[in-house]
């Protein structure tokens, strides 16, 4: 075995020491730089997480805010529509529908769009909101549906009434055409089918159904013979039938008298005005 002996100066063996800790130190200083480098992108994200959260947030609660504002409407609307959604109010007529969407039409253009269930509201007033958007979209296949059940529930409820005008038991159309209170009904029938006995028949049932003043009633027929055993036929005090051109009449006179007395009136003003 040969053994080499070699001789280190103590100079060399510091700058070997100095060469380690240099060594050690750019190891430190890159590993913490590069620690440095990926976290800064992280911090960026961070900040810009934090200021959309801040901007949603105060968007959610303008839009909370608004729609709290809203709610009140909203659901006297919804209440509205329920009650002609109730067979005791009625037939749900054309004119009633128009009327509310008319009424409503600015308010569901300004929540329609609204992201309203995730505003943190509560699940009532989700629920109150959508029902009066449906209500609004589907108003007409609603009505529809509706009157279809109320034709139902009034033939059933006075089936004994409609077995009995005037002696006579009317037919399903016959019904049909006295219960459905639209806008405008127009019911063609030929000579003898029974039209007279179905007026009979809608202007009982509307007073008893409806409680309505027989005076409030127009009924308007071709002669003054027809009209006459009309009155007689329907046998209510208060109810009264006219021509056409009776009818015509009356509003001119009543216009006329309208006009004369304001006329008058006018005149008595002039008069006290020049006296003074």
């Amino acid at each position: 075995m040969v053994i080499t002996a070699i001789t280190v100066s103590k100079t060399s063996i510091i700058l070997i020491i100095q060469g380690i800790l240099i060594i050690g130190l750019f190891t430190i200083l890159y590993f913490f730089n590069k620690d440095e480098e990926n976290s800064e992108p992280k911090s960026v994200i961070k900040k810009i997480v934090g200021i959309k959260q801040k901007i949603n947030e105060e968007t959610r609660q303008i839009l909370f805010d608004f729609i709290k504002t809203k709610l009140d409407e909203i659901e006297s609307a919804v209440s509205k529509f329920e009650e002609f959604l109730d067979v005791e109010t009625g037939y749900f007529a054309n004119y009633l529908l128009s009327t509310w969407e008319s009424q409503h039409t600015n308010l569901f253009n300004e929540i329609k769009d609204k992201p309203f269930e995730i505003i943190q509201l509560l699940d009532s007033e989700i629920e109150v909101i959508q029902t009066f958007k449906n209500c609004f979209i589907n108003g007409v296949a609603l009505r529809k549906e509706f009157n279809s059940r109320f034709i139902n529930s009034e033939l059933e409820k006075y089936s004994v009434f409609f077995s009995n005008v005037e002696n006579r038991n009317l037919d399903l159309q016959q019904r049909i055409a006295i219960i459905t209170d639209e806008d405008n009904n127009l019911v063609i029938a030929g000579a003898g089918s029974g039209k007279t006995t179905t007026i009979v028949g809608k202007v009982n049932y509307i007073i008893d159904r409806y409680k309505v003043n027989p005076k409030e009633i127009l009924l308007i027929s071709f002669t003054n013979k027809s009209a006459s055993t009309l009155v007689n036929r329907i046998n209510v005090e208060g109810i009264e039938a006219k021509t056409f051109h009776k009818f015509g009449k009356d509003i001119i006179t009543i216009a006329l008298q309208a006009a004369t007395l304001l006329c008058l009136r006018i005149l008595r003003t002039i008069l006290a005005v020049l006296k003074n």
